[in-house]
């Protein structure tokens, strides 16, 4: 049989296998009419996982140097007006979700552990109503900081969320503790859930941070909430044992919830600094924290109907070229999670809401619009961005009726059970950079090396000031030039000289804290955007590479 014959019938038989998985569900919904109950009284539940990179108080005590005290040694350090930025962008990010109300539960990681706990009190009620004319911007841009710097992260965000109208959470946080393995992790996890929350308990793992555990209550249903933030970088076999070692403690404390009832309600979420396809990204890995210990699947087809399959996690939801929560060397990565079992699939307790997933991206808010990139968070100045991680969401909602073991009828099911060995690639060559600002339209006195513009792609016009090391002045700052492209950066160095004009597109950034723009791509120095020469009066061009 030939190739092309022996495709087309797979095609056509996984195409029947999905029309026949549809068509069971479907008859199950129609074969029980309890079904039709009106659920007009469910309660909607959106819950998010969001990293929100170094939230950390102003005790003065951080083990991270750039979240010290801002001196005159240390003009870059931290101030009470940089976290307040902080916390109100995160505040922003979170009001767009419910129509300005906010999302239900929230998985909040890298919170600063408290280094001065002794000075809180514990009560967040009592922080609100003992200050209720004073807002969270007057506590930090007044003289009146010093008063409340004992309070923690926590207690801030709580309270900058409770003033834009999102309501008042009950919250926990995961307990910190010295590290079995010598490493030294500043952060603790944090769950915000605007239902009670009866329980909570932090789970410690060699290498990373606790696993914290809550249970809500929602009226008289349980909900469990895994809140995680697993040993960083993935792509380190190193780091991959530790990993291991972090899923086997949820592994393990999933495995007792299933023996207690196989449709137990529960989500996973966080940053498990994994991708959601880890093992066939890093085959040389022989065994996999999240894949392999875990056991997260892509078959959402066969969570509810394969009993070898207990997890599927919701990146396999989106189209493969949307799945990124981050971007790393010009790549999607997916190094944040909300994973869900067969329980939430049911019309018994907590039903997750098919094709609800999605990441929370604002083009021109928290991401940059050209490249589509995270704005991280940058310290300088009076602080600007958000997070180098987007945050990710899933809805679902209460069931007011029992029917256990039916299953809900699934629309453009996943079936991935061998996902993509590679990871998705920026493509610099296509992006729409005419909407890149020019500076030749910024003020002169306006800053380039200032927050406001960190990650940005501009279309800037330089000059050349020096070529070792190789350097442009735009207004009357200097930058270094850099790129992936090593056969572009070599074009750009060798071709021009000092006072020869260059004209680009780049994205600014910086390196080991000195500013410079990033060209992506041969086609961000288009030919006919060169200037002519300065100093010698020949044109500069540059070929495509």
């Amino acid at each position: 049989m030939s190739h092309s014959v022996f495709n087309f019938l797979w095609i056509i038989s996984i195409a029947l296998f999905l029309i026949s998985c549809s068509r069971e569900e479907s008859f199950l919904l129609e074969e029980d009419p309890n079904l039709f109950v009106d659920d007009s009284t469910s309660v909607p539940l959106t819950v998010v996982a969001y990293n929100v990179e170094n939230l950390f108080d102003i005790d003065g005590q951080a083990i991270f140097n750039d979240y010290k005290p801002q001196t005159v040694d240390r003009p870059n350090g931290y101030t009470a007006t940089k976290f307040l930025t902080k916390l109100e962008n995160i505040s922003y990010i979170l009001s767009t979700i419910n129509k300005g109300e906010g999302p239900e539960i929230i998985l909040f990681q890298e919170l600063e552990a408290d280094q001065t706990p002794e000075g809180w009190h514990g009560d967040l009620r009592r922080f609100l109503y003992e200050n209720p004319e004073v807002t969270v911007r007057d506590m930090l841009t007044s003289n009146r900081s010093a008063q409340f710097k004992q309070v923690p992260a926590e207690a801030w965000l709580w309270r900058i969320l409770f003033e834009a109208g999102l309501g008042e959470y009950f919250v926990a946080v995961g307990d910190s503790y010295p590290d079995p393995l010598g490493y030294s992790f500043p952060h603790v996890n944090a769950t915000f859930s605007k239902f009670p929350i009866t329980n909570s308990i932090t789970h410690k793992t060699a290498g990373g941070r606790g696993i914290l555990e809550v249970k809500i209550e929602i009226g008289e249903i349980p909900l469990i909430i895994f809140n995680n933030h697993w040993k960083a970088g993935a792509s380190s076999e190193e780091s991959e044992l530790i990993r291991t070692g972090n899923a086997r403690v949820l592994r393990s404390r999933i495995d007792e919830l299933l023996a207690e009832d196989s449709y137990y309600d529960f989500i996973i979420g966080g940053d498990l600094n994994s991708h959601y396809n880890q093992t066939n990204l890093f085959p040389s890995m022989k065994r996999t924290g999240i894949n392999d210990v875990l056991k997260s699947k892509g078959n959402e087809i066969g969570l509810i109907s394969d009993p070898e399959i207990d997890l599927y996690n919701l990146w396999f939801e989106l189209p493969f070229d949307q799945r990124y929560s981050e971007i790393f060397k010009g790549h999607h990565s997916t190094l944040m999670h909300l994973i869900i079992p067969q329980g939430l699939y049911d019309y018994k307790g907590i039903q997750y809401i098919d094709n609800s997933f999605k990441v929370l991206s604002l083009p021109g808010v928290n991401t940059d619009k050209i490249t589509g990139i995270p704005i991280r968070w940058n310290n300088q100045k009076n602080g600007y961005g958000f997070s180098d991680h987007l945050p990710i969401l899933a809805k679902f909602k209460t069931i007011p009726f029992t029917v256990q073991k039916r299953k809900v009828f699934l629309d453009n099911p996943s079936y991935e059970p061998t996902p993509p060995s590679r990871p998705v690639k920026l493509d610099y060559a296509h992006m729409n950079l005419a909407m890149a600002q020019s500076t030749n339209k910024i003020p002169m006195h306006t800053p380039l090396q200032s927050s406001y513009f960190y990650n940005k792609v501009l279309l800037v016009d330089s000059i050349v000031v020096s070529t070792k090391p190789f350097q442009i002045k735009v207004h009357n700052e200097t930058f270094t030039i850099w790129s992936p492209n090593k056969k572009l950066l070599n074009k750009i160095t060798s071709t021009y000289i000092k006072d020869d004009s260059l004209y680009f597109y780049g994205q600014l950034n910086q390196h080991k804290g000195k500013w410079q723009f990033v060209i992506q791509h041969p086609t961000w120095l288009d030919p006919g955007l060169f200037l002519q020469s300065n100093s010698k009066g020949k044109k500069q061009t540059a070929e495509h590479n």
